[in-house]
């Protein structure tokens, strides 16, 4: 299936099938619609471990949480859309 295309009677019809499905997370933020950047826009960088804009920069590390055994972290960087 393509990505967002795709119904709740398909996933069941795998689901009886025995076929395991992987769905994409909604876009729950409002942001594209305002011209701004959302977080699937950004690439994790294993090479040099940064977060990369749209446009390839790098992101600034800000800090580093974790919250129930998982790891959060923050970076930021002042990018608009052009």
């Amino acid at each position: 299936m393509d990505k967002g295309y795709f119904s709740g009677r398909e996933i069941l019809a795998c689901h009886e099938d025995g076929i395991t499905t992987t769905l994409p997370r909604p876009e729950t933020s409002d942001n594209r619609k305002k011209g701004m950047y959302v977080k699937a826009d950004f690439a994790y960088d294993t090479e040099t471990d940064v977060y990369r804009s749209p446009a390839g920069e790098a992101l600034t590390h800000r800090y580093t949480t974790e919250e129930g055994g998982l790891a959060r972290t923050d970076a930021s960087q002042q990018i608009q859309r052009r």
